[in-house]
């Protein structure tokens, strides 16, 4: 700070004298007396206390007025720091406020979330009930089946063992890939009913050596086909411990491709049926399902012209789909062949002409 004379700086004081010192030496120089000097320095003195005072009122301005200014820096310095105060908490604040909104957001899109998969998590329980409740009544209802199907079995080996074997022999059991009884019965009470005079089976096995014993009792020819040696022999190996080989002709007929109605098949060799003619009754139990789709369809087109007028044709296991679709088919491109003998067993029977009325 700058040293001060009679509340003036320095510079100001020196500066008075100056002016003071000038006009005394201009008043000495104008050649002026003492009567002069002395009035000219009073009024130079009053000039120089008026001045001082003007200087003084000046700097006390001056300080003020610097005062102020520090004051009003401080002030707008303490201001701005409690602007970005301010503004370090609102935006603080609007970061708290956006995680919250978020977190909002969040719970909702969660709760939301959560409603859904309490309603899909009941959904699948309803669901699941219900079929829990199918599966019990279906298992009911197949037990109730199986032990229907037991009885019917049974019932139908009660009445096969009678007849008509004479033989000590064990005869083959029933079911499985072979006739069930229930069927067997069918088939043995057809034969005695139609009372064929030629008989072809394609598909040999257990029902070969029954229907075998019938027709060496009823003097009917049988041909038997099958297209496995391994099975072939197996059927010849029963026919001998029967004593039936002389009855029955089993014949072997690999699976060849064959061209029927624009469809290829694997199916038996049609050399294996060139002597035969008027067929009584047409068995067909082969071939199996797995060598393709709709396998036993080629049976009936194949031999319709071997078979006699009044014709019956049996096919095994019209309880599966493939089968019941062949047996539909068959009655569709071939009207004259009406049905007959439904519902006693899975075996489908199909009659050619007035007979099956």
């Amino acid at each position: 700070m700058e040293d001060r004379l009679l509340g003036i700086s320095k510079n100001q004081a020196i500066a008075v004298i100056a002016v003071l010192v000038v006009a005394l030496a201009v008043l000495v120089v104008a050649g002026t007396g003492p009567e002069v000097w002395v009035p000219g320095a009073a009024v130079l003195g009053a000039v120089a206390a008026l001045g001082v005072m003007v200087l003084r009122v000046q700097n006390a301005l001056l300080q003020e007025m610097r005062r102020l200014s520090l004051t009003n820096k401080r002030a707008d310095q303490h201001t701005q720091d409690l602007l970005n105060a301010s503004s370090k908490k609102h935006k603080a604040s609007d970061e708290a406020l956006t995680d919250v909104r978020s977190q909002v957001t969040d719970l909702r899109s969660n709760t939301k979330a959560w409603a859904s998969a309490a309603a899909q998590d009941r959904e699948h329980l309803v669901a699941l009930r219900k079929r829990v409740q199918e599966a019990e009544k279906n298992s009911l209802s197949s037990t109730r089946r199986g032990n229907e199907n037991v009885v019917r079995q049974m019932e139908s080996l009660l009445q096969l063992y009678p007849r008509p074997v004479s033989s000590d022999v064990p005869m083959p059991p029933t079911g499985g890939f072979a006739l069930d009884a229930q069927s067997l019965l069918h088939l043995l009470h057809l034969v005695r009913s139609k009372r064929p005079t030629r008989i072809v089976e394609i598909g040999s096995g257990t029902s070969t050596i029954w229907v075998g014993y019938l027709c060496r009792e009823l003097g009917i020819e049988m041909v038997s086909i099958d297209h496995l040696e391994s099975y072939a022999t197996k059927t010849r190996e029963g026919l001998e411990r029967h004593g039936l080989s002389e009855t029955v002709d089993l014949r072997l007929a690999p699976l060849r491709a064959i061209e029927v109605e624009g469809e290829t098949f694997n199916w038996y060799d049609v050399d294996a049926f060139s002597d035969l003619q008027d067929v009584d009754l047409l068995l067909i139990d082969g071939p199996p399902k797995a060598t393709g789709p709709k396998a036993r369809f080629p049976a009936l087109p194949v031999l319709r012209d071997r078979l006699s007028p009044e014709a019956t044709i049996i096919l095994d296991d019209t309880n599966r789909k493939d089968e019941a679709d062949i047996l539909d088919s068959w009655r569709t491109r071939f009207p004259e062949f009406i049905p007959q003998e439904r519902g006693l067993s899975r075996l489908g029977v199909l009659t050619r002409g007035a007979a099956g009325r």
